[in-house]
């Protein structure tokens, strides 16, 4: 109604965050497979985060969903992450040669906003993600999620990306959703003046989904 007003909505926050780091040296020197290494330390990260907020003193099913923020209720949780890098050194520089990290989160108390519905006491998915780097030339991405209320992975990706020369590089991976597509993936960059640059992505389905063959 024209003229009509509603007192301000308020939503009350507090968190705390937690992280340390395990590390050990190993003396290692070797050139296996011309990898270079000059000494090895392995760091372990463990990350946990805590968030919590109040109901919103006006409820979400009153008012006009229009972004995220709209949509806050009650939520009680914890997010999780784990992280493991391998470096080494190389010309006096510091290399991670592998970054595997692994998060989710545990909700102990939350509300749906739209039904009121009450949800919680459990994990949610976990995300993995990895990059290796075994040469200064060649970098390898890899993700993937595991669906923990199913009991399976419902996505995963990864890609082989290769510097030919500096900003010239030439890629190639696969892209996996378990109820979609499943594709391949070829990429190429390439600096051919300091002003001029050329890039290409293009990706093939070949999976389970007819309706696209080609993106």
């Amino acid at each position: 109604v024209y003229g009509s007003a509603i007192l301000p909505r308020t939503v009350f926050y507090t968190g705390i965050d937690a992280s340390t780091k395990f590390y050990r040296n190993f003396d290692v020197s070797s050139n296996f497979l011309g990898m270079d290494i000059n000494g090895l330390r392995h760091v372990i990260t463990p990350t946990v985060k805590y968030a919590y907020n109040h109901t919103p003193t006006i409820l979400s099913s009153k008012l006009k969903q229009i972004d995220t923020i709209d949509a806050i209720g009650l939520n009680n949780g914890v997010s999780l992450e784990l992280s493991n890098k391998l470096q080494t050194k190389r010309k006096d520089q510091v290399v991670t040669l592998a970054d595997v990290r692994v998060t989710s989160g545990y909700t102990f108390y939350q509300v749906d906003p739209t039904t009121n519905g009450k949800s919680g006491g459990d994990f949610n998915d976990f995300l993995v993600d990895m990059e290796l780097c075994p040469y200064s030339w060649l970098r390898v991405d890899a993700d993937a999620t595991y669906d923990n209320p199913e009991g399976y992975f419902s996505t995963a990706n990864y890609s082989f990306n290769f510097d030919i020369a500096k900003e010239r590089s030439i890629g190639f991976g696969q892209r996996y959703l378990r109820k979609g597509t499943n594709e391949l993936t070829a990429s190429l960059a390439w600096r051919l003046t300091p002003k001029w640059k050329f890039s290409m992505y293009q990706r093939y389905n070949i999976g389970h989904d007819p309706a696209v063959k080609r993106g």
